[in-house]
């Protein structure tokens, strides 16, 4: 699997290291992931402390993503690019002080037996909606070659249940970047109040475009409820996965509501590029038996996570106990 980058892209020394001076629309810059992807600020919302990022190229082309003002240290920035004047850069250091106010809240086992009642609840109605008729049993290959008709029965039932543009919002943020967007960070917070992950970030701030808290806890309980559902008609309780990573960082771990692996060894296997001569610091590829209960999202149902490449991907709920993280 090979994604898009420039062979031959400008070293850093051609840019400047992002900082809280360059937060204005139209200053261009590059992120700095290993093929440091192109784009340029778009928005300013300065009440909430957020940029808005415009990706310019490569397979998330076009896509927007919703940064934290202290993000912009993960950004660089054109040498021409413009700076705010001194007055307002401090302005915009002391909103975003107030706005990055810890907080943690640690999984409950009372919460996550409630919620496992509710999904249980769900997938009861879903099997006398016989929503699976057909489908393979105990073979998960078969399975996956299926997942164009089973990515139009979730269309179906999010639409029936008034909740498609959660999930199309959701699940288009987490492909292109899952650490984007105040939107994942409620979703994540909702899910730690539910049992079913620890969370710690900054507070919420509420958008005009979040959805209330008791519309993202009704999409959280049918959208797993409809992943379980579709294992539990193929017989299936456990499958095999798989996660590979490189990283020019040494061995580091961080707060997150998921970690995203893959239904097959060879995807991992180009992810972590452990044969490559390139000069990682951390290249590993983990393989687990992993129950259905663990998970969150697949490529199965999700049509997102089929535009680009056919990665497998299996998102779990991140439990660094278990080894999920």
């Amino acid at each position: 699997m090979q994604y898009q980058e420039h062979k031959h892209k400008l070293p850093d020394s051609h840019f400047r290291p992002g900082e809280i001076c360059f937060l204005l629309e139209g200053n261009k810059g590059r992120y700095l992931d290993d093929r440091r992807t192109p784009g340029e600020i778009i928005k300013i919302d300065a009440i909430h402390s957020y940029f808005y990022w415009k990706v310019t190229d490569f397979e998330d082309k076009g896509a927007i993503w919703e940064m934290d003002f202290n993000e912009i240290a993960n950004f660089q920035f054109e040498k021409c690019a413009r700076l705010l004047n001194e007055s307002e850069k401090e302005r915009y250091i002391e909103i975003s002080k107030i706005n990055n106010e810890k907080i943690t809240i640690s999984k409950s086992g009372e919460s996550i037996i409630e919620t496992n009642k509710r999904i249980e609840n769900e997938i009861e109605r879903l099997m006398t909606k016989d929503y699976f008729r057909g489908l393979p049993s105990n073979d998960l290959s078969e399975l996956y070659d299926c997942r164009q008709c089973i990515q139009k029965l979730l269309k179906k039932y999010l639409l029936e249940n008034g909740i498609s543009e959660i999930d199309k919002t959701v699940s288009s943020m987490i492909v292109s970047n899952p650490y984007s967007g105040e939107l994942l960070k409620h979703l994540w917070h909702n899910l730690a109040e539910m049992g079913f992950v620890d969370f710690e970030n900054t507070k919420l701030r509420y958008l005009d475009s979040i959805p209330s808290v008791d519309d993202l806890t009704r999409y959280i309980i049918k959208r797993i409820a409809f992943v379980r559902c579709m294992f539990l008609a193929c017989k299936i309780d456990t499958i095999i996965t798989y996660r590979g990573i490189n990283s020019s960082y040494k061995w580091l771990t961080f707060p997150k509501a998921f970690s995203s692996w893959t239904f097959e060894y060879e995807v991992a296997r180009d992810l972590a590029k452990i044969e490559s001569n390139a000069d990682f610091e951390v290249a590993y590829i983990m393989k687990r038996k992993t129950k259905i209960d663990e998970v969150f999202m697949t490529s199965i149902e999700t049509s997102y996570m089929n535009k680009q490449y056919d990665e497998k991907e299996v998102l779990l709920f991140c439990n660094y106990v278990d080894g999920i993280f």
